[in-house]
């Protein structure tokens, strides 16, 4: 795939919540103008290529949701479920999250049980 621009993001016990259908990442300051666009929209996104703990690579959703008076970026599909069933990222579990841009700069990201 081969990659740049790799940046930690965060590092996170898994909570019930996140085994769902949403996890929530800080994405404001690696967006370029055009994607921070593609957000203008309640629930309009981007797809992403997600490198998983098992080495597969999965297409999911970021969204951006309201929350209270702010908003939070999420992985939000079903393939985020299957991304957490497929590498048992239950409660409990910690995983790191990290970005970087591929071959043609789009973004994408790698996710890492720790």
């Amino acid at each position: 795939m081969g990659g740049r621009s790799v940046k930690f993001l965060m590092e996170r016990r898994m909570f019930k919540t996140d085994e769902g259908s949403h996890l929530p990442i800080p994405i404001q300051e690696i967006l370029t103008e055009e994607e921070e666009r593609m957000f203008l929209g309640e629930g309009i996104g981007m797809e992403v290529e997600v490198v998983e703990p098992c080495l597969q690579h999965a297409h999911i959703a970021i969204r951006k949701w309201k929350v209270g008076k702010g908003h939070n970026y999420v992985f939000a599909n079903k393939n985020w479920v299957n991304v957490v069933e497929r590498n048992v990222l239950w409660k409990g579990t910690v995983v790191q999250v990290w970005s970087f841009r591929n071959m043609d700069s789009k973004l994408c990201f790698a996710v890492v049980r720790v």
